[in-house]
């Protein structure tokens, strides 16, 4: 069995080649209903929910420093790996894994 083949029948989904987001950038993308933020960091990428808790901006859109997601709205930061909110420890936001095979990019959604 691929590992393509693995990760689907584990919850994954493709999200494409991670080379379609640029490095250091966002990008927003609906997975089985459910809205995600993912995001390219180097030869990595780190998924969440794609809402900010405070005024529900698309985290997709925001930026990248330093491992964490800058809300484009009100510039609340989130810890891309974690989802936790320096700033406000009570409203983080979720956290989805990832894999990545031959460049292709894999995320698994959960509510």
């Amino acid at each position: 069995m691929s590992k393509k083949a693995t990760f689907e029948s584990e919850g994954f989904h493709s999200i494409g080649p991670i080379d379609a987001i640029p490095d250091g950038e966002g990008k927003s993308l609906q997975i089985d209903g459910i809205d995600v933020a993912v995001f390219r960091d180097g030869s990595e990428i780190y998924a969440m929910d794609d809402h900010c808790p405070h005024a529900g901006a698309p985290l997709g859109a925001g930026g990248l420093s330093d491992g964490h997601v800058i809300c484009p709205f009100h510039g609340w930061v989130f810890n891309m790996k974690t989802g936790a909110c320096p700033t406000a420890p009570n409203r983080p936001v979720q956290t989805f894994q990832t894999r990545i095979d031959s460049g292709e990019g894999f995320v698994k959604v959960t509510s």
